[in-house]
C-alpha cells in the first residue's frame, strides 16, 4: 500500500471521527449499485445498519483506482443483536467494480463481491460472490433509473435464486432530499425491497433512512439507517 493510500484512509477516518459531513453521488442506493465510481486516489466509506428482530451491520470502504475502477473491502452481515435466535453468515469481500458511460445520461457498472464467509460460532469458512451488471440513467431533474442483472452463489444469497434481476429509482424532492427505492428480484435471501429518502447533507456526506421490506411487499423486515462518506 503506497504512502498516498495510507495517508488517505487516516483522513478519512479522522474526518469520520470529527463527524465533518461530505456525498455529490452514491455508490449504492441501499442495496442495489448505482454505478458511480470512486474518482482517483479518492475514498469512499459507508456504514449501513438494519434493524427490528435483527440488528446488522454492513461496512465499505473503496478506493479509486482510474479510469473508471474501484477496489475495496466490504464486512458484511456483522451481527449486533437477534431476537430470532438466527445469526447471519458474516463475510470479509474484495469489492471491484469498473464503470463506464455509454452516454452522458447512461452510465454501466460491472462489478463483484467476492471473499469468504468467516468461520464464527464453528462454522466453515466458504467462498461467498455477488456479481452484476447494472444499468444507470441520470433524467437530471427527472429522477435516476436503475435496472440491472445479478449472480449470486448460496455462501452469499442462500439457497434459491441465483440468477435474478435488480432495479431502482431515486427521485428529487428538493435540491439535498431525494426519495429512494430499490429492489433485488428472486427467492433467495438477498432478495429484497427498500423504500426511504436520502439526505445530502454536504458536498461529500449524505444520510439515507429507509423501510425494508420483504421481496413480495407483505412484511416489513426491519429499518436501514445509512451514513456514506465521498472524498
Amino acid at each position: 500500500m503506497t504512502t498516498k493510500i495510507v495517508m488517505s484512509i487516516i483522513e478519512c477516518m479522522f474526518l469520520f471521527s470529527l463527524n465533518i459531513a461530505s456525498v455529490v453521488a452514491q455508490q449504492s442506493l441501499f442495496n442495489v449499485p448505482s454505478s458511480e465510481i470512486t474518482e482517483k486516489d479518492k475514498l469512499f466509506f459507508q456504514e449501513q445498519v438494519n434493524l427490528l428482530s435483527t440488528g446488522v451491520s454492513n461496512t465499505t470502504l473503496d478506493y479509486g483506482l482510474g479510469n473508471g475502477l474501484e477496489m475495496g473491502l466490504t464486512f458484511l452481515n456483522f451481527d449486533l443483536y437477534t431476537r430470532r435466535h438466527t445469526w447471519f453468515d458474516p463475510m470479509l469481500l474484495l469489492n471491484v467494480q469498473q464503470g463506464f458511460h455509454v452516454t452522458e445520461s447512461w452510465k454501466v457498472g460491472i462489478g463483484t463481491q467476492s471473499g469468504s464467509t468467516l468461520p464464527f460460532s464453528g462454522k466453515i469458512a466458504q467462498f461467498a460472490s455477488f456479481n452484476y451488471l447494472n444499468n444507470a440513467f441520470d433524467l437530471q431533474e427527472w429522477g435516476k433509473y436503475y435496472l440491472g442483472v445479478y449472480h449470486a452463489n448460496t455462501a452469499y444469497a442462500g439457497s434459491g435464486t441465483k440468477v435474478d434481476l435488480m432495479a431502482g429509482i431515486e427521485l428529487p424532492v428538493t435540491k439535498d432530499i431525494h426519495i429512494v427505492s430499490d429492489f433485488i428480484k428472486g427467492n433467495n435471501d438477498i432478495s429484497v425491497a427498500v423504500f426511504g429518502f436520502v439526505w445530502y447533507a454536504t458536498p461529500h456526506w449524505q444520510l439515507s433512512f429507509g423501510t425494508q421490506f420483504s421481496e413480495s411487499f407483505n412484511r416489513i423486515e426491519g429499518e436501514v439507517f445509512e451514513f456514506t462518506f465521498v472524498q
